[in-house]
């Protein structure tokens, strides 16, 4: 501490002037870009929902992951068979 302190009472405000603003250096966090996955997720979980409106959460991100898969698979297939 460089501070120089004449009596405790102004070295507890001190303490206190500083733990009070400790809340106010947040970093902010930089956030990524979604991914094509979460692109995909978010294009198709509220079709599945509104198609099968029983179906649970977990449900129909099983059913959203399927979809992906086979959406994945199609992928791979197209540009293997480009490059051939």
């Amino acid at each position: 501490m460089s501070e120089k302190f004449v009596t405790v009472k102004e070295f507890e405000e001190y303490k206190k002037f500083i733990q009070s603003n400790m809340g106010n250096t947040k970093k902010v966090k930089s956030t990524r870009p979604p991914t094509e996955y979460n692109i995909f997720v978010g294009e198709h979980i509220g079709i599945i929902k509104k198609d099968n409106p029983k179906f649970t959460q977990v449900d129909a991100m099983k059913k959203c992951a399927e979809l992906w898969n086979e959406h994945k698979e199609k992928k791979l297939s197209k540009s293997s068979k480009s490059s051939s």
